[in-house]
């Protein structure tokens, strides 16, 4: 998996165990928000993603087993935020391709919606007129989640909400509530209707995710170190330099 909003690189415990490399004590926790995992170092680890860039160096292993079973497939690894964010991620939903590059390499060919990135990772948006800062989240799935405080500051009283579930990474699914008519302004896009849930607490101190759901909508490419976000129509093409390739 890709996850930039997680603050470092994780491998499954068990995973690591089964292909024989050193795990060491825990020396941390990973804060989910709701809970917390155990983290224990794993030295001199590689991670390849064939034909693009290879990570070596440390990492630390949790117990992905729950999580795992919870979606109903194996996720043995998450490459998060202490690499992306030194990265181009460049995500072609239009072609259910990855392009990862040196951070700047990648470079949309027309005009399209840019976004400036404040605090790391996070943009300003307008929820029902209400400003908030929400976090890109490529490791959520939905739309667009909020903190208990933002929620109450965008969602009016008394408005029905839907109950859900959301999945997280200790393998817990926990409820939620969701409301489908609100109204997002995120630079020059503008979006309504639109879903906004809220549930488990939230790590940091965002207002909020902006998840896959509403990401998948176009291609775009995520660039933490020049500061952008770019959101790139369907049939926009947007292609690395020559040095990334």
């Amino acid at each position: 998996m890709l996850d930039n909003a997680c603050g470092h690189t994780v491998i499954d415990l068990t995973y690591a165990k089964s292909i024989s490399l050193t795990v060491g004590p825990i020396v941390g926790k990973l804060d989910l928000g709701a809970a917390s995992l155990d983290e224990r170092l794993v030295k001199g680890t590689s991670i390849v993603v064939p034909g693009q860039v290879t990570f070596n160096g440390s990492v630390v292993a949790i117990d992905m087993q729950p999580f795992s079973r919870l979606v109903g497939r194996p996720v043995q690894a998450i490459i998060g935020g202490d690499y992306l964010d030194r990265m181009a991620v460049l995500i072609q939903n239009s072609r259910k391709q990855m392009i990862l590059a040196k951070s700047g390499d990648i470079t949309p060919r027309v005009k399209v919606a840019t976004l400036p990135l404040i605090d790391g990772n996070q943009v300003f948006a307008k929820i029902n007129g209400q400003a908030v800062s929400l976090k890109v989240d490529m490791g959520y799935n939905g739309t667009i989640r909020l903190s208990d405080g933002a929620w109450a500051r965008v969602v009016p009283t008394g408005t029905s909400a839907k109950e859900g579930k959301t999945a997280s990474l200790d393998g817990v699914a926990r409820t939620g509530r969701s409301v489908s008519n609100a109204s997002l302004v995120l630079g020059q896009v503008s979006v309504s209707p639109i879903s906004v849930s809220v549930g488990e607490k939230l790590p940091g101190t965002s207002d909020g995710l902006l998840g896959m759901t509403f990401l998948s909508k176009a291609d775009f490419i995520l660039d933490v170190d020049q500061k952008k976000l770019f959101l790139i129509p369907i049939e926009a093409p947007a292609v690395p330099s020559a040095s990334a390739r």
